[in-house]
Formats: structure tokens, C-alpha cells, sequence
């Protein structure tokens, strides 16, 4: 099982933070970072607690490794630029596959191919066949 300070190094790697990036966002220095993440401090504060798990976007109990499910909610917050570029995207179907392939996202099914799979998978666990 993951310590808390290995689950904090890991969390702000996943984010592409910087220990000075992190000491910034949650108001302490950067040492003060690293010993959290080196196991070298028992008692972190509550409120610093509190400020990684939003910078994360984890459940508190999550950093402090109560629990393994790390998502406060499924909501994603998206800043002004990521919301112009999703209206854009949306803008210009014949884009979309480009960029997606420049960024390798293997496009999803639609929704009628979706369909198409689950109603006959419906039908057979509710022996529906014939209706």
C-alpha cells in the first residue's frame, strides 16, 4: 500500500507540478513539499490537507490514504481557454480527426453504435429476443 508521502509525489507528477509549483498553489515552501512527500512530517495541517486535495481534485481522505477512490466528483473543472478550445473543436468537424489523431484519442463509439451493441445484450439477459 502506497504511503502518503508517495501518494503526494505521485499526484503532483500526475499533475506536472513542480515540488515549488505545489509549496505556491498550498502556501508553504518548497521543502516543506518535499518533507511531506519524504514522510518527514507526522502532522501536516488540516488546512493544507484540505489545499492539496483541491489542487489535486482528490477527497481529503484520499491524501491521506483512507481510502483508494482519489476523485472528490466526477465534475471536471475547465478553465476559459479549455472551454474556447472544447467550442472550437465542436466547431470544426473537419478537424477533429486530425487533432485527434495528433494527439492520439482513439475516437469513442456514437451513440447509435453504442445501441446497436447494448439492446441486443439487454435482450439476451432478459430472454427479450422474440419481442
Amino acid at each position: 500500500m502506497e504511503s502518503m508521502g508517495e501518494r503526494l509525489k505521485r499526484l503532483r507528477i500526475e499533475n506536472n507540478l513542480t515540488q515549488e509549483n505545489v509549496g505556491k498553489a498550498i502556501g508553504v515552501q518548497k521543502a516543506a513539499v518535499n518533507k511531506y512527500e519524504k514522510g518527514n512530517v507526522e502532522n501536516i495541517k488540516r488546512t493544507t490537507i484540505m489545499k492539496l486535495a483541491k489542487l489535486y481534485n482528490v477527497k481529503p481522505s484520499y491524501i491521506l490514504c483512507l481510502e483508494e477512490e482519489k476523485k472528490e466528483n466526477e465534475e471536471i473543472k475547465l478553465s476559459e481557454h479549455e472551454i474556447k478550445l472544447i467550442k472550437e473543436y465542436r466547431n470544426h468537424p473537419e478537424m477533429q480527426a486530425g487533432i485527434d489523431k495528433m494527439l492520439d484519442i482513439k475516437p469513442g463509439k456514437t451513440i447509435a453504435e453504442d445501441l446497436d451493441e447494448t439492446i441486443p445484450q439487454i435482450n439476451r439477459a432478459f430472454n427479450l429476443s422474440g419481442i
